[in-house]
């Protein structure tokens, strides 16, 4: 088992977390993913995300998690302010 960590930005200073930050992405889970649990906590200025992955190799495992950030940030309406840390904000 792997541990995977992402973290969520805000696009702008108004966007505001879902009360449950796990729900979007639980929500979007299948069992091709091997996602053994997810925690998550809201702070003032991001969402920071931990997967547990059953995997053998960290890198399956970081492709997991990314894939399931991925659809939950394109499908759920309280998550359409925020993108991961690690992408560029889209361009104005």
């Amino acid at each position: 088992m792997h541990m995977i960590t992402m973290r969520l930005v805000p696009l702008s200073a108004a966007s505001s977390a879902p009360d449950q930050p796990s729900e979007p992405f639980l929500a979007q889970c299948t069992s091709a993913d091997r996602i053994e649990h997810i925690w998550a906590q809201n702070q003032s200025d991001r969402i920071d995300l931990v997967f547990f992955v059953i995997s053998e190799h960290e890198a399956d495992a970081l492709l997991c998690a990314r894939a399931v950030c991925e659809r939950a940030l394109s499908s759920d309406r309280r998550l359409v302010a925020w993108r991961l840390a690690d992408e560029r904000p889209p361009a104005q």
